[in-house]
């Protein structure tokens, strides 16, 4: 069944199945919903995708779903560890980061206890071009 009708990737569903969240790329990456659920009067489950005020600029797959939210790296001068909160849709600032987050590859996850997390970052930013000789 198809769910989306502008495209998505990567989707899960929010606690007690309320939205189905899902990550877009290109021009309108970020994250977007749709309700799973009628949760309101007139609102209508499967209803139309809309994107998540405060993750509009998410991409690079620098977030984690866990049960409290979705953990995420903001794009910022000080780059920072943010939750946002399923329950009410508030983002809060969990850490600064030391070092920026390489941008190119998957590199966030949370422990499953939620009191840990990983990241990757690029300690050295080189590349060499080895000549080995008489090779066989």
């Amino acid at each position: 069944m198809q769910v989306t009708r502008k495209g998505g990737l990567e989707a899960f569903e929010s606690p007690y199945r309320r939205f189905l969240y899902y990550a877009k790329r290109g021009r309108k990456s970020g994250f977007w919903r749709i309700p799973l659920v009628a949760g309101m009067p007139g609102e209508e489950a499967g209803g139309e995708e809309s994107p998540v005020p405060g993750l509009e600029s998410i991409s690079n797959r620098y977030w984690e779903n866990s049960a409290e939210g979705i953990y995420f790296v903001a794009r910022s001068a000080q780059p920072a560890l943010r939750l946002f909160h399923f329950s009410s849709g508030e983002i809060s600032k969990t850490m600064d980061l030391t070092v920026p987050p390489a941008l190119s590859f998957h590199g966030l996850s949370i422990s499953p206890d939620g009191r840990g997390f990983l990241y990757l970052h690029a300690d050295v930013g080189r590349s060499n071009i080895m000549l080995v000789e008489s090779f066989r």
